[in-house]
């Protein structure tokens, strides 16, 4: 890994045949991209360095050589060094960042007048790849936030070809060079810079697009000169005739300690690498299979929920280990019948009851359920496969108590990518214990490729919104395809509620010594007292008939330890309607007020070991604590459902709701 060329004549060290290019349009013909891309890549709560890290091992696994068996079973192999260019070769990279590439940058507002070079470089290599085929090398170089569709239904590039934006954030100029080796034996070489602005200029009758090339005069192929060049200047790893791949140079390097990179790494990439499908290089420090383990302990306090015992768990579910104990729901289910809240014994194959999962939940096994939801397609035949997979299973740590942070945990993989941005709709279900660990993991390539349509371009979460299905290149039916992702983000949910309900047992004595419930033949009849009779009545006052502000939005009933709660069909819903509920075990007294009665020691809501919210739909609920419940709705229709109440006490209830947006609130 650590062969170089050697310095020889440092006049001989030169790009001469590269340029930068400007892209100068008159003012009615301006095209290209609106300079929007680099906001998309500023999530929060995510680092840029955790994102780029996403998008670059996500590119790299997209181009892995599968050209031969031999290659197909190596892993890609990453590395990442940040490297500082030595005084003797300064020349070559001062005119790599020349002056008119800063006087650019300062005019689109990207940097300061004054802003002195740093001649740091990031340097990113991938091996075991094909590099930057064709098709790709264009998105990489002119289709940057264009929103391309890839004509492959295969995992390439990222949601609207806009991650690969992720890269080169990583620049203080969002500036990167490609160097990319192909199996064809070629050696391409470009650059580009990414501005946020067009900028005028002769007086506004003509623009600068923001983007720029830095470019060779007559061919993208590099010569031999060029190559030592680059490899002596960045101190690159000189690749065989066999070591395809692509090395990327961000200039002027946002410097990010190594330790964050590799923490970025095992958060987001363990499973490739326990599986021995990726390696890392970062700097000195290698990560594979061998060492992970070690690793994700060592860094344990900083990958927040991510453990070995997570991702050994997640490996024995993908390989199909002995422990896992697999079902299947029935490939002839319409997508109506899989978007049913609660699954039943009528999605099985087989007539596979709550007990049965639960029984293996308890044994230690891990519990797979296998979803065929069925996709439609515009021009092509319905398909019904083995789409993706749910597994469930109880995790094993037991933490002091002072250590406790532990709570049920899952991840949702499309491909290798993990969607945190979705982590807390998938886990309400799990949420009612804290040992339960879960996966959703997909396993079909025509269901995945949807999948990746709807993720945003940070990978980090879906959005319904973002495919334009009227578009010719958009294969699916929309009404079916947004049902699928509905049924891949609630997959987990339905499971483990189902599964859960075989641990609902009815405890007719809890708290019977606080609340007596009083039986129909114990109650004594009170005998009515006689009327009295007045002589000279009043007049009655006139009736006045008091009006609601509103008609009823909800309905709650109880049936049993269950209440649920739901929207009438009197509702107008509006965006930002907000409900407040407030529960109370009903006065035996009859006259006292149950809510100024309500003691924490009657229930209360943050005990998971006793409420759980099987049904959540329409909504979101947002905190539910002591006795009180506050909710979102999402749509006019919507119904959530709470069990564990005790099943021989009734409870009162009044809710409130305003909208946050308009500040409006009605009280029923």
């Amino acid at each position: 890994m650590n062969e170089f060329f050697s310095l020889g004549n440092q006049s001989d060290l030169n790009l001469n045949n590269f340029s930068w290019e400007e892209k100068v349009f008159g003012f009615d013909e301006c095209r290209g991209r609106a300079a929007l891309e680099k906001s998309n890549f500023r999530p929060e709560d995510f680092e840029e360095s955790e994102i780029f890290i996403r998008e670059l091992v996500q590119n790299a696994l997209d181009a892995k050589d599968r050209s031969s068996e031999e290659l197909s079973e190596k892993p890609v192999v990453i590395s990442i060094k940040y490297c500082e260019i030595d005084m003797p070769h300064r020349k070559v990279y001062k005119s790599m960042f020349p002056s008119t590439l800063k006087e650019w940058l300062v005019a689109s507002g990207d940097l300061e007048k004054n802003y002195a070079t740093k001649f740091e470089a990031l340097v990113l290599s991938d091996y075991g790849t094909h590099g930057l085929e064709e098709e790709d090398w264009k998105k990489y170089f002119f289709g940057s936030g264009k929103g391309h569709t890839s004509s492959k239904i295969n995992k390439s590039l990222g949601s609207k070809n806009q991650g690969k934006v992720a890269i080169w954030a990583l620049s203080t100029i969002w500036s990167v060079f490609c160097k990319t080796h192909l199996p064809n034996g070629e050696i391409k070489g470009q650059g580009q810079c990414l501005m946020s602005e067009w900028v005028e200029l002769d007086n506004g009758d003509k623009k600068r697009s923001p983007d720029a090339y830095y470019k060779r005069k007559d061919s993208e192929i590099m010569d031999v000169k060029e190559i030592s060049t680059l490899e002596k200047v960045f101190k690159i790893k000189k690749r065989s005739d066999k070591e395809f791949g692509t090395d990327f140079i961000l200039l002027e390097a946002i410097k990010t300690p190594y330790e964050n990179i590799i923490q970025s790494i095992l958060k987001n990439w363990a499973i490739p690498i326990a599986e021995g499908k990726l390696e890392f290089k970062v700097d000195d420090q290698d990560l594979n299979r061998k060492n992970i383990y070690q690793l994700i302990d060592l860094h344990k306090n900083k990958l927040g929920e991510i453990n070995s015992e997570y991702i050994k768990f997640c490996l024995e579910s993908r390989l199909g280990s002995e422990r896992v104990v697999s079902y299947e729901l029935r490939n002839d289910l319409s997508i109506e019948k899989l978007r049913e809240r609660i699954l039943s014994v009528d999605h099985f194959t087989d007539d596979i009851n709550a007990e049965n999962l639960f029984e293996d939940f308890n044994n230690n096994k891990i519990v797979e359920v296998k979803f065929y939801p069925r996709l439609n397609f515009k021009k092509k035949p319905a398909s019904q496969q083995h789409a993706f997979s749910v597994f469930v299973t109880k995790r094993e740590d037991q933490l002091d108590e002072s250590e406790k942070k532990n709570k049920s945990f899952g991840l949702i993989l499309r491909d290798y990518q993990v969607l945190w941005g979705e982590v807390n709709k998938i886990s309400k279900a799990s949420k009612s214990r804290d040992d339960i660990y879960f996966l959703i993991n997909s396993c079909e390539d025509k269901f995945e490729y949807l999948m990746k349509l709807f993720e945003e371009p940070s990978h980090l979460n879906f959005n319904q919104k973002n495919i334009k299905f009227d578009s010719s290149l958009v294969p699916y039916e929309r009404n079916n395809a947004t049902s699928n992702l509905s049924i891949f983000r609630q997959s987990a949910n339905k499971l483990i509620n189902y599964m859960l309900g075989a641990d609902i047992k009815d405890e007719p004595n809890f708290f019977s010594s606080l609340f007596p419930y009083v039986f129909e033949d114990e109650k004594t009849i009170k005998k009515p007292k006689p009327k009295t009779i007045i002589d000279d009545p009043k007049p009655n006052p006139p009736v006045i008939n008091v009006k609601s502000k509103s008609k009823p939005a909800i309905n709650i009933d109880q049936i049993k330890d269950t209440i649920r709660i739901k929207s009438t069909k009197d509702y107008e819903w509006n965006h930002g309607d907000r409900f407040t509920v407030d529960f109370a075990a009903s006065s035996l007294e009859g006259s006292k007020d149950p809510f100024k009665e309500y003691s924490i020691f009657d229930f209360d809501f943050s005990d998971s070991s006793r409420f759980r919210i099987p049904v959540e739909s329409g909504c979101d609920v947002l905190t539910c604590e002591r006795n009180v419940m506050l909710f979102e709705a999402l749509d006019k229709e919507f119904e959530i459902v709470i069990q564990g109440f005790h099943p021989h006490w009734g409870y009162t209830t009044r809710y409130r709701y305003k909208n946050i947006q308009k500040d409006e609130s009605e009280v029923q």
